[in-house]
């Protein structure tokens, strides 16, 4: 995947984990998605902040270059 796109893999596997009930029987897969979503997430802020060059601007400010 390219710089930061675990990000959107983290986000929605942390919303199904927080959307399950944490009172139910699903209490189990809750967990896991929520661990698997931090793990995610994680993943993609490391790679974003790895790559930071590759998010600036292709466009110089005026007056330099």
């Amino acid at each position: 995947m390219s710089a930061g796109g675990w990000r959107p893999v983290g986000f929605v596997l942390l919303m199904l984990g927080f959307g399950l009930r944490l009172d139910s029987p699903w209490q189990g897969l809750a967990w896991l998605l929520l661990a698997a979503g931090a793990a995610a997430a994680a993943a993609g802020l490391r790679d974003v902040v790895r790559d930071a060059d590759a998010f600036r601007a292709s466009v110089r400010p005026p007056g330099k270059g």
